[in-house]
This record gives C-alpha cells, sequence and structure tokens, in this order.
C-alpha cells in the first residue's frame, strides 16, 4: 500500500515581526536590570516604579537598519541573557495592563 501524504521537515527560520516595532514613550518605560532570578529570569526596575518580573521569552533584539525585531532565544542561547545585558543595562519596555 503507498502513502497518500508524506511529510518534510520544515526549514526552521527565526521568528520576525510582521510589523515595524517602534519604542514609544506613551506605551513604555526605560528601566534598568536589577538582577537575574535564573538563566531565564530576571527582574527590572523601572525608575521610581515598580519592580518587574521578566523572562527571557520576552526578550526582544533589534537587528540591522531595517529594524527586524527577533527573539533572543531563537538568536542565541538563553545562557546568554546576562551577558547581553549584564547587571545596570538600561532596557526598553512596553507595558501590558494584566
Amino acid at each position: 500500500m503507498e502513502q497518500h501524504t508524506s511529510w518534510q521537515q520544515p526549514a526552521t527560520k527565526a521568528f520576525q515581526s510582521g510589523q515595524d516595532e517602534v519604542f514609544d514613550t506613551t506605551y513604555g518605560v526605560t528601566a534598568r536590570v536589577l538582577r537575574y532570578e535564573s538563566e531565564e529570569t530576571g527582574v527590572l526596575r523601572v525608575e521610581d516604579g515598580p519592580e518587574i518580573l521578566f523572562h527571557v521569552n520576552q526578550v526582544w533584539l533589534c537587528e540591522g537598519r531595517a529594524k527586524t525585531w527577533l527573539q533572543l532565544r531563537e538568536l542565541l542561547p538563553s545562557t546568554e541573557l546576562a551577558a547581553i545585558f549584564p547587571k545596570d543595562s538600561r532596557v526598553q519596555i512596553g507595558r501590558a495592563h494584566v
């Protein structure tokens, strides 16, 4: 009996956001890396604001002049997070109401 379908593994590519994302102070703020709780989680502090727990899955990098946004975890191992953003690094964060 012949197979009626065949499966091929798709070529994997890093996820790219489908839109141009621009940091806007209306919807985000600057924060500093306060500390790391593990290889994959850390704590940010907003100036005169709260401490914010984050996970490596929430970290995106802007690459090149085209401002392509790529998820850090798809480019590098999560063990590189603290090396790229050491303690006291300034980062831009978006806000979301939960």
